[in-house]
């Protein structure tokens, strides 16, 4: 049986991680993404912050943030994008997930955020916090290990989630995401 000393959200600007906090983000996110393991704590660009949760001095829960604005039909929409949300295998099943989309609400809540916005491939955890997918003609950046290859042009289907959290309605047509896809 685990036991949970502390189980308090922090959250991190990127700047102010130091380097054993990179090392355990690292070990936590290739473990929980080992078809896309890198050497470092992030996959294709560094967040603006973190969000973390420990037990004890032990890492067991982490999500990145990119703070932007991207297109949506030609309208200016500022997001909170969810990158690598992840949770060690030996500490899920006692809802961390869905406190660190919580704190993603508050803060998009609190802030000047229209949308919380995040691509996935196993949605049940976002539709069971008020997220919904959308299908859209999308454009990004292309990165991959520090190199750009140009725009991406295509239709992503049911890819894309948004949990509104702002005023603004989400506008009808393509999504241009002014950077890369997270």
């Amino acid at each position: 049986m685990i036991e949970l000393v502390k189980m308090e959200t922090q959250r991190y600007p990127e700047l102010e991680l130091d380097s054993e906090l990179h090392r355990q983000i690292t070990e936590l996110r290739n473990q929980c993404f080992p078809d896309h393991a890198v050497p470092r704590s992030y996959y294709k660009q560094m967040p603006h912050f973190r969000e973390l949760i420990h037990n004890g001095k032990h890492l067991i829960a982490h999500v990145g943030l990119d703070y932007r604005t991207i297109s949506v039909g030609g309208v200016s929409i500022s997001i909170l994008g969810v990158i690598d949300l992840c949770v060690d295998p030996d500490h899920r099943s006692l809802g961390l997930g869905g406190q660190l989309i919580k704190s993603v609400i508050e803060l998009g809540q609190a802030k000047q955020v229209d949308f919380i916005l995040l691509a996935a491939d196993d949605q049940r955890l976002y539709h069971d916090n008020g997220f919904g997918a959308i299908s859209a003609d999308c454009s990004w950046l292309k990165i991959d290990e520090f190199k750009n290859y140009g725009i991406a042009k295509q239709r992503l289907e049911n890819v894309l989630m948004i949990h509104k959290v702002g005023e603004k309605d989400w506008p009808v047509g393509p999504v241009d995401m002014l950077g890369y896809l997270f």
